[in-house]
């Protein structure tokens, strides 16, 4: 009720003595976000809820004073003031810098993520080698669809024989009619696939 009329004091007394630290926490920022320059960090502060200050000042993209508060008083909040500056550093398009933060809040694949969104395969590789390996081969597939919905064939084929599976190259080339390449690739990388191509070829157009 209060909530719904805005009347943050008397929600934050009512939060304290029945409501759990996540509502008093939400409640106290909402009433700092109504004060002006630091004085909602020192009210919230004051009132003993050092997590909800970190979250403030890092939502309000304060991230200096953010990371000063949580080294000082909640080490544990450092990751997730990481990831908050991360987000931010991507939304203004800066990536190398906001790769590093997604990697010290512990989250590589929100970087790996990150990359990919803009094509950027080379970097999106490099996190994942570095920091999640069991995110390579899915980047190399990640990569094949994007070339294989522009239909650049050669491309989506080498990505598909980096992720280790060769059989995804032949059936896009099978699906396209290009039982020629399919074969190739066959013959290479998949010669036990080698009869069923030729009988598939065989049958024509209607296949």
């Amino acid at each position: 009720m209060y909530r719904a009329h805005e009347m943050w004091e008397d929600s934050l007394r009512v939060a304290k003595a029945n409501g759990n630290t996540k509502e008093l926490g939400e409640i106290a920022i909402k009433i700092a976000e109504n004060m002006e320059g630091e004085k909602g960090t020192q009210f919230l502060i004051k009132n003993g809820l050092i997590e909800a200050a970190v979250d403030f000042e890092a939502n309000q993209e304060r991230f200096d004073d953010a990371f000063r508060l949580a080294n000082n008083h909640a080490k544990y909040k450092l990751p997730e003031v990481h990831l908050k500056y991360a987000l931010h550093l991507e939304d203004e398009n800066r990536f190398k810098e906001a790769e590093e933060e997604f990697i010290k809040a512990n989250k590589p694949q929100e970087a790996i993520n990150m990359y990919e969104h803009k094509q950027d395969w080379h970097s999106a590789l490099s996190v994942a080698r570095q920091y999640h390996p069991e995110s390579v081969n899915k980047v190399f597939l990640n990569q094949a669809k994007f070339h294989l919905e522009r239909r650049d064939f050669p491309k989506a084929e080498q990505a598909y024989i980096n992720a280790k599976e060769p059989e995804k190259a032949i059936n896009m080339y099978q699906e396209a009619r290009m039982y020629g390449e399919a074969l190739r690739v066959a013959n290479k990388h998949a010669p036990h696939l080698v009869h069923q191509i030729n009988e598939n070829y065989s049958r024509g157009p209607q296949a």
